[in-house]
């Protein structure tokens, strides 16, 4: 059995961390993203800076959805970046509706509302650059400064200022997808044992310990008017909040364990994709089962579960084929290549 069942794993965590024992040494588990432009192996720390770096380059070939991604993923703000693209796009309703306009057609850059609202997100200056605006000193007042400024005939060109606009308003984040950093491990007496990083979690160890106590003695002067599926819809909304990632180990009959990374809201479906993906045979059959039960939901996210922040769970062969301990059989060639002592 898992060592710290369900949302009470995180607490527990903390009591067992925070006690006289000596930490429990185990193999280091890495969270990388996989990044949406290069689709490079990056570390999380990194990931943010990485894609940065991508879209730069990226610019030079095609300078408006470059831009446009650096708005919408670069910015984790998102009250800024709404604040960002509502402004551009009044900019250029003026310009749309008032093309021969002089005044609608330059932005001073040192106005305050356009340094707070507009180029306070990467990527913005970018975006006017790519539809046509030019940077130009122009005169000011008593003397000069600098305007981002579009030429007239560019102005009256509406149709494409609207796509444009569209483009900005509708587009979407980048999105990098998590990798699972598949590990194969030869079973050992550790496999229940998880050093989980710090990146693991939304909250401090401290501050999980203040919160739990705060909640239990909340939910002991209500328990009694509580029913059993609000106090496990309670249980995944902690899960949810407490937990960034989760890792699950599988183990096989044939003594080793697949180790991935998911996120907490993964359905199992998930798990069962990623146990086909390393099998030699993805036809085989098989069950997996947690806390002894076998898991048949798998429309239901790891949080519903009870598997954040980790879990083990046992796979057996339903065509009770048996390849003694010849993992090498069962498992693809890249993933046994890896394999090492948990």
């Amino acid at each position: 059995m898992l060592q710290c069942p369900k949302n009470l794993r995180l607490l527990q965590y903390a009591n067992e961390t925070s006690s006289s024992h000596s930490p429990i040494v185990t193999t280091e588990i890495i969270i990388n993203f996989c990044c949406a432009i290069c689709k490079k192996k990056i570390p999380e720390n990194q990931i943010h800076c990485h894609i940065q770096l991508c879209l730069q380059e990226e610019y030079i070939k095609e300078p408006l959805s470059s831009s446009v991604h650096m708005i919408h993923t670069l910015c984790r703000n998102e009250e800024q970046k709404k604040l960002c693209i509502d402004t551009i796009s009044r900019y250029l309703d003026n310009i749309i509706n008032n093309p021969t306009e002089v005044k609608f057609r330059k932005i001073r850059v040192h106005n305050k509302n356009f340094q707070e609202k507009v180029l306070c997100v990467i990527g913005s200056d970018l975006f006017l650059k790519a539809i046509g605006f030019q940077l130009k000193v122009l005169p000011f007042e008593d003397g000069e400064t600098s305007f981002f400024v579009l030429s007239e005939d560019v102005a009256t060109k509406t149709e494409e200022l609207t796509a444009f606009k569209q483009l900005l308003v509708s587009a979407s984040p980048l999105k990098s997808e998590l990798d699972r950093n598949s590990q194969l491990f030869i079973a050992t007496s550790k496999l229940n044992q998880f050093d989980l990083p710090d990146s693991f979690y939304n909250m401090s160890i401290e501050e999980i310990k203040k919160e739990q106590k705060l909640k239990s003695a909340a939910l002991e002067k209500e328990s009694m008017l509580r029913t059993k599926a609000m106090r496990e819809r309670d249980e995944i909304k902690s899960a949810m909040r407490y937990y960034k990632f989760v890792v699950i180990r599988i183990r096989f009959p044939e003594g080793v364990i697949l180790q991935g990374i998911f996120w907490p809201f993964d359905k199992f479906s998930e798990v069962r994709q990623f146990v086909l993906h390393h099998l030699i045979d993805p036809t085989r059959l098989y069950s997996l089962t947690f806390l002894q039960k076998i898991v048949s939901d798998d429309a239901a996210s790891l949080a519903q579960l009870g598997m954040a922040p980790a879990a083990v769970l046992n796979l057996s062969w339903t065509d009770k084929i048996s390849c003694g301990d010849k993992y090498d059989l069962i498992l693809k060639p890249d993933i046994v290549q890896t394999i090492k002592e948990l």
